[in-house]
């Protein structure tokens, strides 16, 4: 009696296969939220339009002029969500040149600053000097970290508390932290972050494209994020992009 046992480890397609899925998964997405941006986008462009003629027509005294500003802060942040339909949605145009990570990082910090303070929330900065130049896009890079950043003071939930940001150079890679003392992922929702329109925030407070547009944007420049988080300590996103120029 003789037995043939044939094994074959079949880890890497089902991982091809499950990346191919996500990607097809991700281009039906892509269409369908450019359409639903398109068609919202002109109505909403009107309703904007006119809540703006009221506001000048109205005597500043009018009890309605606050019925007119509530409408024109919805139109505002309606017009925010279908921006970022049609960011996440089209194929950004990267433009490569030599480009200064730390720049990135202060440039996005100084855009939100103001706000961090307004809700007592501390920003620390800790940038190694000597990090090389790479080939980035500085606009998308920046706005990596400023979602982060936002992220992270919606993560304080309103409370007292502190940002950290660290830039450092590991061999061959750039590592840019940024790191909160907010509430935390809980772990079963970890693996779901950087899937388009998934968000672990309150209604009203997100529409779930900014972690699956940082995602695509570190892709691109051959990086990737990883994830630190427990509750109740905060959370850790950390990029990690490489110092040669990406491939494509």
């Amino acid at each position: 009696m003789q037995a043939i046992v044939f094994a074959q480890d079949v880890t890497e397609k089902r991982r091809l296969e499950a990346s191919l899925a996500q990607s097809e998964k991700l281009a039906a997405v892509g269409q369908l939220a450019a359409g639903v941006a398109h068609e919202i986008n002109n109505p909403l462009a009107a309703i904007i339009a006119n809540t703006q003629l009221l506001q000048r027509e109205l005597p500043a005294d009018d009890e309605r002029q606050e019925s007119v500003d509530l409408i024109a802060r919805a139109g505002d942040r309606a017009m925010r969500v279908v921006r970022s339909l049609l960011d996440f949605a089209r194929q950004d145009h990267y433009e490569f040149a030599p480009t200064d990570i730390n720049a990135t990082i202060r440039s996005a910090a100084t855009l939100v600053a103001h706000q961090l303070m307004a809700h007592s929330i501390t920003l620390a900065c800790d940038l190694s000097p000597d990090l090389p130049s790479i080939q980035a896009s500085h606009d998308h890079l920046q706005g990596v970290w400023l979602n982060f950043l936002l992220n992270a003071r919606d993560g304080l939930n309103g409370e007292k508390g502190e940002i950290r940001v660290t830039s450092r150079r590991q061999a061959n890679e750039i590592h840019v932290t940024v790191a909160d003392t907010g509430t935390g992922i809980a772990p079963e929702r970890l693996p779901r972050i950087f899937e388009p329109f998934y968000t672990t925030k309150e209604p009203g407070r997100g529409t779930g494209l900014g972690l699956s547009a940082c995602h695509r944007i570190v892709k691109q420049h051959g990086g990737h994020i990883l994830v630190d988080s427990h509750i109740g300590q905060g959370t850790a996103f950390t990029v990690v992009l490489p110092v040669s120029p990406p491939s494509s």
